[in-house]
């Protein structure tokens, strides 16, 4: 018989909960039991290397944490700026707490670089969870724990529990914190305390229905406490006072182990770890990979990109005829290059013509012009967009002809799945850069005053001529004015004169080849030119870029040096703050030191006319027994004197034998 299936109980939602159990979690900002003892021989491995990691003293150092502290800090919270550097600061016990990324990065001793990212692209996240061999969805904001290896899920575990902001949900973990994670793996370049700071600003702009008016939560109470131990040891703490922050135990650890055997399924052997984990001394791959090129393991990148055309539909065709930056800027020269040409023939024409333009259709106008097509800004601009689309985009013109980017949506796909805010902002910065990428075309696009895009689009009219062919004779490049593209080309649009067109079509063909082959020698001659004041003008522009990439390296270093004082600052802060409180401790020492010695000179005094009233007293006691011992001795002298006296009667009577009394004399018979 089958046993019946005792029924769950609900959960029910307790009422009337104090302050401290809805503004903090007892489960949050724990503190990690690292199994010194090493008796979990499963956990062995990474328990070991948490211990010789950086992530230890932040996670297993234990201090009291002090409710009132932690409230008031919170409640008077707000960002500021403190040399040029964003900080928090709160109000407790009429002192200021300062909290920063260097301040977290000093005392919970994280090592952290001064600039070392905070995220980790998420490219890199999914390829490194699918090394770890994963089953859950990669592609979630959600990573759950219970899908990693026993492992990894113990490492993953102790970052959610103890240096995540989570509140509740502790199976999952978000891809800020994945980023924090994989950077551990990898040995990644990772600023956990900017993580953390950035993590404390965002709760200062959070609000729920729960919370109490004006106050916000408890976040990271026990760093919060540290920090106060340290800037301000003295202030006034309660054993009634400490809020409840759960630890983990030997049990804790064993628990996890009993789940993860029951959810996730180890191969047999066992993987051994990889990165990090493997080997401290390991080097993070370049170029924001997850594994070297020379890995002995499997190379999970045809996978990813085959799960994220399943996903996110198949990847953008990109064109091969795409330039670089500085292709695409001097392709633009050249075209412009064209129309100054076409311009030299129209001034030619003025000249032969008294001021009727020819380079409408002559050879200069349109087979120069048509030469220069190849280096368009435009065209070079869409390649290089192209190339900066993040796969599952695309980009479109709207109605105005602005491009615009928007994800790849396909309405039969039941399981199309709206892009998470790590890609957004990944696409954001990739628009910023084809804005920047535009704008930097956009300078050096011209080299006259006027812009291609603003001329007319006009039928091109018959080209005039002369009266014959003897006076259309090229003009000398040294005499050509130096005319704009915008007049050159108004010139070309000028509708010729009846008497030029039937004076045109009166030509021989042999005097019309002759006049165009002329004016196209002007043109070719106008063009070289131009061309040697290009080459010119690059090699300006080449130098110019040399210096500001050499002034940007400048800068680089003066801001890392800038970074580095202001650092420095804050630390020599916060050394003052620490001397200033013991100077303060130091003064209410040496006033109850004070007060101790006027009491102890007060209670010498007294001794002091106790013990001379008590001299006096036995002095007079004394003089007393002085005057006593006068007179006994004078007393005993005189008994002595009669005595003596007594004694020589006696001796007398002693003698004389006659006296009766005499026991010397013998009896009478």
């Amino acid at each position: 018989m089958a046993p019946k299936e005792g029924k769950r109980k609900l959960a029910t939602k307790k009422e009337n909960k104090t302050e401290e159990e809805i503004m903090s979690e007892k489960r949050h900002n724990q503190i990690a039991y690292l199994d010194p003892e090493e008796k979990l021989a499963e956990l062995k491995d990474i328990t070991r290397w948490i211990r010789e990691s950086r992530i230890n003293y932040a996670v297993t150092y234990s201090t009291p944490v002090y409710k009132s502290l932690i409230k008031a800090f919170w409640n008077s919270a707000n960002v500021g700026q403190v040399d040029g550097k964003e900080v928090i600061s709160g109000r407790v016990e009429n002192v200021d707490v300062i909290v920063s990324s260097d301040i977290l990065n000093e005392v919970l001793q994280l090592q952290d670089s001064p600039d070392a990212p905070d995220s980790v692209p998420i490219m890199c996240i999914r390829g490194c969870l699918l090394r770890m061999k994963c089953t859950g969805d990669i592609f979630s904001m959600q990573i759950n724990k219970g899908d990693l290896p026993l492992r990894y899920k113990f490492l993953l575990h102790v970052l959610i529990q103890c240096l995540s902001n989570k509140r509740n949900g502790y199976d999952m973990a978000s891809n800020e914190l994945m980023g924090l994670f994989v950077a551990l793996v990898l040995n990644k370049p990772f600023s956990i305390s900017r993580f953390i700071f950035e993590n404390m600003k965002e709760n200062l702009t959070r609000t729920g229905k729960n919370r109490t008016i004006g106050s916000k939560y408890w976040m990271y109470p026990r760093f919060l406490q540290m920090i106060m131990n340290v800037q301000h040891p003295n202030l006034p703490k309660a054993d009634n006072d400490v809020l409840k922050i759960e630890a983990m135990n030997f049990n804790s650890l064993r628990l996890i182990k009993n789940l993860a055997h029951k959810r996730y399924k180890e191969s047999d052997p066992l993987r051994k770890l990889f990165g990090a984990l493997h080997n401290t001394a390991y080097v993070a791959p370049a170029d924001n990979k997850w594994r070297h090129e020379d890995s002995q393991s499997d190379d999970e990148e045809p996978e990813l990109k085959r799960m994220m055309s399943e996903k996110f539909g198949p990847e953008p065709e990109v064109s091969d005829e795409s330039d670089s930056d500085d292709d695409g800027g001097y392709g633009g020269d050249g075209g412009d290059v064209g129309a100054v040409g076409a311009s030299s023939v129209g001034t030619t024409g003025g000249v032969s013509a008294g001021g009727t333009s020819v380079g409408g259709t002559s050879a200069g106008g349109v087979s120069v012009g048509d030469t220069s097509a190849g280096g368009d800004d435009e065209a070079d601009s869409d390649s290089d967009d192209d190339l900066l689309l993040e796969r599952g985009y695309e980009m479109y013109l709207d109605e105005r002809g602005v491009r615009r980017y928007r994800k790849i949506r396909q309405e039969d796909d039941p399981e199309y799945v709206p892009s998470d805010p790590e890609t957004e902002r990944a696409r954001k910065g990739k628009a910023e850069k084809v804005a920047q990428h535009q704008k930097k075309k956009k300078a050096r696009r011209y080299l006259s005053t006027s812009s291609r895009g603003s001329v007319p689009q006009t039928p091109i009219p018959e080209p005039p001529v002369v009266s014959s062919p003897s006076i259309a004779q090229p003009v000398s490049p040294q005499v050509i004015p130096q005319r704009s593209m915008a007049a050159s080309i108004r010139a070309t649009t000028t509708q010729p004169s009846v008497e030029h067109q039937r004076i045109f079509s009166d030509m021989t063909h042999e005097e019309k080849n002759n006049f165009l082959f002329m004016q196209f020698e002007a043109a070719a001659d106008r063009i070289r030119r131009q061309t040697d004041f290009i080459r010119l003008t690059k090699n300006d522009q080449i130098s110019q870029l040399v210096e500001i990439e050499r002034l940007k390296t400048v800068v680089g270093e003066q801001q890392a040096t800038i970074q580095h004082q202001q650092a420095e600052i804050v630390r020599l802060k916060a050394e003052n703050e620490r001397l200033k409180a013991s100077e303060v401790e130091l003064d209410r020492r040496s006033s109850v030191h004070q007060k101790l010695a006027e009491d102890l000179k007060g209670r010498c005094d007294f001794m002091k006319n106790w013990y001379e009233t008590r001299n006096t007293t036995i002095a007079e006691g004394v003089k007393t027994m002085t005057k006593g011992y006068d007179f006994l001795r004078k007393r005993v002298a005189t008994l002595w004197e009669d005595r003596c006296k007594q004694q020589e009667i006696l001796q007398k009577r002693d003698e004389d034998p006659e006296d009766q009394g005499n026991p010397d004399t013998a009896a009478t018979p």
